[in-house]
């Protein structure tokens, strides 16, 4: 059963953590992007009963605490448990494994592999951050060649890696980078 109260403490901690934050190119809280997040991934969660709602929503409020704030994962487990610290983990880009320095691309599918170890629940957290991303591009993209298609390019591999987690979702995605396709032209 989802739990309000666990719900406003993963928002909390995240408006502690991300601060100042704002979504890039604008001066909108970042919690505007978690929040939207977790409306997607709300979709998923309710399409599919047999998710833990709660793991969905924790994961989806925290998913870029580790990746984009000074929080370690000990930190994430220490408040939401070992489940929810895992996923975000899971949810979080690293620039070095194994004393390798990682181009983006393949940031972005080590992160996939480590996200397909977890429960489904935190691969519809990452479609639900994807398809709230695919958003009309931020102005500066535009002048960044290739940027916009490989931005849907990526989509589309997260899409067919983890759309078989969550059929709401891969719908969505569809959707999605459909009507995003307008920005490559």
């Amino acid at each position: 059963m989802w739990s309000p109260d666990r719900y406003n403490k993963a928002l909390r901690f995240a408006g502690e953590w991300h601060g100042d934050q704002t979504v890039p190119g604008t001066e909108i809280s970042y919690l505007m992007h978690l929040t939207q997040v977790c409306q997607q991934a709300l979709l998923g969660a309710l399409a599919d009963p047999s998710l833990d709602i709660n793991l969905v929503m924790e994961a989806a409020l925290l998913h870029d605490v580790i990746e984009d704030t000074p929080c370690s994962y000990d930190e994430v487990a220490k408040h939401f448990g070992q489940a929810t610290a895992d996923g975000v983990l899971a949810l979080s880009k690293r620039a070095v494994v194994d004393d390798q320095l990682l181009d983006k691309p393949a940031q972005m599918l080590d992160s996939l592999a480590r996200i397909l170890e977890q429960p489904p629940e935190i691969a519809v957290v990452k479609m639900a951050d994807r398809c709230t991303n695919l958003q009309a591009p931020p102005a500066h993209w535009y002048a960044r060649e290739g940027k916009i298609a490989g931005y849907l390019a990526e989509a589309g591999v997260i899409r067919a890696q983890l759309g078989p987690a969550n059929a709401a979702l891969a719908a969505a995605m569809d959707r999605k980078m459909a009507d995003y396709e307008q920005y490559t032209r």
